[in-house]
């Protein structure tokens, strides 16, 4: 006779879990980047992203003209695993992404929301010092400051909108003998330049106005426009030597019983001297480093280059560069992570691409690397 089986409730540890969030392996690029998913969710025609140093140290913020948070959907989209407004497209997938990449680089997160113009602004908090003095999950709600109230109003006047603050930022550059001074500055000022590049490639088909497949959206890093960066080189398409479309297959994927589809295509870009211009030739980034597949999900970047473990990375390949864009519905098939950073291929697809679609564009992109000429494919 089998012994009574008891259970027992037992609530996740405010403190313990909180902290051990910040260690779920964010990059700086990744996690602000995910913020950012939030204002594109939320139908934002301008997203504002500020990376500066203050006498306090660094200050980061995000601040959209999106449809903005009543008091239920702010709450609900500070609980962690919660997920705002129910939207299967949504980037942001899976209700954390704006907790934990906030707080891996800050221990104090703030959203100031409005969901129209003549609504009551709302504010909600999270401090992870604020957590660990009361040992419990309290989320602390008002308290807008006049400063918030305005930076909101800069991009949002006159309709609804949405402004993340993260501050108390201890994880952003290394401890300085002085924070604010000029090696911190300079840091500082390595990482926006390297996320103006990440945003521009990330959110590329959002920031450009050509690109009828998403939404177009102005954004803007420290009051500058971001532009959009084009891995594929499309402008530079046409003439004997421009990139050339070598390979494209509309894959058929069963889940559940149900067909979807997916879309690749090969490009092989031109040889360094024949880019229409020395400008376009340096925008490309040409490199090791940037060659192999780009991976979009509802037509934001996830993956960038490389080969996912099929390939090394080698020189004479550096001119091939492979789209492979997908909707909301592969999410499951192809294993999106929380990060939204890289996806987990099927064996079955895994060998398809390998074995039957990769070989003929990189065959292509080794010739024209190598003698300078077309292979056809």
């Amino acid at each position: 006779m089998a012994e009574n089986i008891e259970s027992r409730i037992l609530t996740p540890d405010p403190v313990g879990t909180i902290e051990g969030m910040r260690d779920t392996g964010y990059e700086f690029n990744t996690a602000l980047a995910d913020i950012v998913d939030n204002s594109v969710d939320a139908d934002a025609t301008e997203i504002n992203i500020t990376i500066e140093m203050d006498q306090g140290g660094v200050f980061i913020s995000v601040a959209d003209n999106g449809y903005g948070m009543d008091e239920d959907t702010l709450i609900r989209g500070m609980q962690y695993g919660g997920k705002g407004a129910d939207n299967p497209k949504r980037l942001g997938k899976f209700g954390l992404g704006l907790k934990t990449a906030s707080t891996a680089f800050c221990r104090k997160l703030k959203v100031i929301t409005k969901d129209g113009k003549e609504s009551r602004l709302l504010k909600a908090t999270w401090d992870l010092d604020h957590v660990a003095s009361v040992g419990e999950w309290e989320l602390l709600l008002g308290g807008t400051s006049k400063f918030e109230k305005n930076t909101l109003e800069e991009t949002a006047s006159g309709s609804s909108g949405t402004l993340v603050i993260w501050d108390e930022i201890d994880r952003v550059l290394k401890d300085y003998d002085d924070p604010t001074g000029s090696y911190a500055r300079k840091s500082l000022k390595n990482k926006v330049d390297k996320f103006r590049h990440h945003a521009a490639m990330t959110f590329q088909r959002f920031l450009d106005p050509e690109d009828k497949r998403a939404p177009n959206i102005r954004m803007t890093l420290n009051g500058e426009d971001i532009i959009h960066w084009d891995p594929f080189c499309l402008k530079e398409m046409g003439g004997e030597n421009g990139t050339e479309l070598v390979a494209e297959k509309e894959l058929t994927i069963i889940q559940d019983s149900q067909k979807m589809s997916a879309s690749l295509k090969a490009y092989v870009l031109p040889i360094r001297s024949d880019f229409s211009s020395v400008q376009a030739e340096e925008n490309a980034k040409i490199s090791t480093e940037t060659q192999g597949i780009y991976i979009y999900r509802e037509n934001r970047l996830i993956y960038n280059g490389g080969w996912m473990n099929m390939f090394v990375r080698e020189p004479h390949l550096s001119l091939c560069r492979i789209e492979f864009s997908f909707d909301h519905r592969l999410d499951n098939a192809l294993r999106v992570d929380i990060k939204k950073s890289q996806i987990l291929l099927e064996e079955e697809l895994y060998d398809h691409l390998k074995k039957k679609f990769l070989p003929a564009p990189r065959k292509a992109a080794n010739e024209r690397y190598r003698l300078k000429r077309k292979k056809e494919v």
